[in-house]
């Protein structure tokens, strides 16, 4: 452990030296706003970085399943620290919510329509309406006196006894399955 701890000690000098301010005359070097930033990354797509400095930061990062979050701070111009968070995914898609940004204060607006009015038809269509009921029911009572010929009867059931015979024809299987189905799926709709 000698040898690391000696390693630490010699990397943390060589680090201190590297960002040592050599000022002249004896004064101090002051420095207001220290700077940092970071980076790492990995083969599944996932990262993370930042940087904060001056007056200004970010950060942001995103996973294995796709989904990024991240936030960034700045002064505006009136001197207030503004703050942005914002997260996206594949299935919510971008979001953000932010110290600049407006807030939704709007509420749903209230509707106040008369109520529907059943429709009332007009003297015209009433008496159309009134003609057609007299024609109808004059065609019902005369189809209703009317005698029924027997040829109509035979027709009618000669039809239903043809019917009912190409029922029974079309439900007999007419061509047999080859043994070789040159595709796969073939035999699942009975080809």
């Amino acid at each position: 452990q000698g040898i690391n701890m000696n390693g630490l000690v010699v990397l943390a000098a060589c680090v201190c030296a590297g960002s040592a301010q050599v000022l002249f005359g004896g004064a101090r070097a002051f420095n207001p706003a220290p700077s940092s930033q970071f980076h790492a990354q990995d083969e599944f797509g996932q990262f993370s970085f930042g940087h904060s400095g001056g007056p200004s930061a970010r950060t942001e990062a995103r996973n294995a399943y796709g989904v990024t979050t991240g936030s960034y701070q700045y002064i505006d111009a009136n001197g207030l620290l503004q703050t942005v968070n914002y997260i996206a995914d594949p299935v919510n898609g971008f979001r953000v919510a932010g110290t600049n940004l407006p807030v939704n204060t709007l509420v749903a607006p209230v509707f106040d329509l008369p109520l529907p009015v059943a429709v009332e038809d007009t003297p015209e269509v009433a008496a159309a309406k009134a003609e057609f009921a007299i024609a109808y029911a004059a065609a019902a009572a005369a189809a209703e006196a009317a005698p029924v010929e027997e040829a109509v009867v035979e027709a009618v059931a000669e039809r239903k006894r043809r019917d009912a015979d190409e029922v029974v024809a079309a439900a007999a299987p007419v061509v047999a399955a080859p043994a070789f189905l040159p595709y796969p799926y073939a035999g699942a709709y009975g080809l």
